[in-house]
């Protein structure tokens, strides 16, 4: 078995979860996520050397490019503004896409091992509160979710109220819960909600609750948990063959490394990223998997404290058509991507609330079968639109759901699913398609996305 040598870095870290302002919190900052990302890379140890020689001329390149002239300076993320992220890779300009394209060739060349997590904090805070063990994990979704998506004035305060009883807290979330009801009850689109709303309303109860702080800390230990589990359980890598290098200065205050160590799992070890490629490799793609999750998560979410927000009640959340005009290019570049996430050597974890992973996902799943089917087909890229996009994310996420929390599917039955699925949504006006069989198309491209690139690792060209 070969040893192997991993780095580690994170992007969009939150220490403590704080209310910020009387409807939100610290994390719902402009330049701030929702969503904590870390990646991991893995690189077989006799194989290092090679990945060096290509990354240093990857960076050699960028500095070129971007006339950077010290050559201690470090290529990091957040060389590129947000504004560049707006709308996805269709907002990319020139070099970015010429930088970013050959980052993924270097981690396809080097056979380099992926690990991502892309965490909620909503729901790291929630674990906190509820006591997760006493809790289905379809519940919990459900909660994580729906808390996650309507947090505002009517339930934001109570969670940081650290002298609030159990009692009171139940009265209030179930008051907060009716609210929500009288809103959704006569929208089509939100009638599976009605459901889970009935659901929450019986379910949570005095016996399933810890209680309540004025903050909340950020839980160092849990990307560790998952990436260690990935290394030991997927990769089957003893300890003796694992090396992993922190991003840090290794002090008692270096909590992310304190955390990897207290696993006691391989070589563990800080290490400055001006001292390390693979660091900053890791950094470049945490920071662009980050932000990528960042823009498409708040774009297909509401701000439920926001007046237009109560539009959003009957009409559709939609990505904007921008992310779709995508030239010849970008195209390539969201293959990449979309061949990266299906790679075998990639694995992405996302906690029990899961819908940040498949939208991201979902997104280069789509323009890459969309860009795959035309092809085979001999057609144009004319069909490539959001109101598409958004039943191949809808039958997406309700698969997942299945999967996750009623019952794994084998591929004849995730086919059944799936149809079923496809009318149910056409029978309840959740999406426009203009033929018949273009509806068909859009499903052979969902189930082709979640069955063959699941377990056949099929690469688009």
């Amino acid at each position: 078995m070969d040893k192997y040598i991993f780095f580690y870095d994170e992007s969009f870290l939150d220490s403590k979860i704080t209310q910020k302002k009387e409807t939100e919190l610290n994390f719902e900052a402009k330049n701030l996520s929702e969503i904590f990302c870390s990646v991991t890379i893995g690189i077989k140890e006799k194989c290092l050397k090679n990945f060096e020689v290509d990354y240093l001329n990857f960076e050699n390149e960028i500095k070129r490019i971007h006339n950077i002239k010290h050559s201690d300076t470090e290529i990091k993320g957040t060389l590129f503004a947000k504004k560049y992220f707006n709308n996805g890779v269709a907002s990319f300009n020139k070099n970015m896409i010429e930088i970013y394209s050959k980052l993924f060739d270097i981690i396809e060349k080097n056979h380099i091992k992926v690990h991502i997590n892309l965490l909620n904090k909503t729901e790291i805070m929630l674990s906190d509160i509820f006591k997760i063990d006493k809790l289905d994990n379809r519940i919990l979704y459900q909660l994580f979710k729906f808390i996650s998506n309507y947090k505002g004035k009517k339930i934001v305060p109570i969670l940081f109220k650290d002298n609030l009883s159990a009692e009171d807290f139940i009265d209030q979330f179930q008051e907060f819960l009716n609210d929500i009801y009288q809103e959704i009850i006569y929208s089509k689109k939100k009638e599976m909600e009605i459901g889970t709303i009935e659901e929450l309303f019986n379910y949570i109860n005095n016996e399933k609750i810890l209680g309540f702080k004025n903050e909340y800390n950020w839980k160092f230990s849990k990307p560790f948990e998952l990436i260690f589990d990935y290394i030991t359980n997927r990769l089957k890598l003893s300890n003796d063959k694992i090396d992993i290098y922190i991003d840090g200065n290794g002090s008692e205050r270096d909590l992310s490394y304190n955390s990897a160590k207290n696993f006691k799992i391989g070589t563990v070890e800080s290490l400055n990223s001006k001292k390390s490629m693979g660091i900053r490799c890791a950094d470049l793609l945490s920071n662009l998997i980050g932000r990528l999750t960042k823009n498409i998560v708040e774009k297909l979410t509401i701000d439920w404290d926001e007046k237009e927000s109560k539009t959003y009640i009957k009409e559709k959340r939609l990505l904007n058509d921008e992310w779709f005009s995508l030239d010849e290019k970008k195209l390539e570049l969201c293959k990449k991507i979309f061949n990266f996430f299906s790679s075998k050597n990639t694995h992405i974890d996302s906690g029990i609330f899961f819908d940040s992973r498949v939208f991201l996902k979902s997104y280069f799943s789509y323009v890459g079968f969309h860009s795959m089917f035309c092809k085979n087909n001999k057609l144009k890229n004319q069909y490539m639109n959001n109101e598409e996009y958004n039943t191949f994310l809808l039958v997406y996420l309700e698969t997942e759901y299945h999967n996750n929390f009623i019952s794994y599917l084998g591929n004849n039955k995730l086919r059944n699913l799936g149809h079923n699925l496809m009318e149910d949504l056409l029978k309840r006006g959740i999406y426009e398609i203009s033929t018949k069989t273009r509806a068909y198309e859009v499903y052979q491209m969902c189930f082709m996305e979640i069955i063959d690139s699941k377990i056949f690792f099929i690469r688009i060209e």
